[in-house]
């Protein structure tokens, strides 16, 4: 969960999630984008603690 990956994630979500690239995100777009990319990894650590 270092930055590089946060960020890639982010850009992930607004590519496939939204057909948005930086030049085209509204602020909107960034914001739930970047609550995704958060969400997702509260997710993951969820099913980590769920499985011990």
């Amino acid at each position: 969960m270092d930055a590089p990956a946060l960020q890639a994630a982010f850009t992930n979500h607004l590519e496939y999630s939204f057909a948005k690239d930086e030049y085209t995100a509204t602020d909107r777009d960034r914001f739930i984008g970047l609550a995704m990319t958060v969400r997702d990894r509260l997710v993951e650590r969820c099913i980590e603690t769920q499985q011990h």
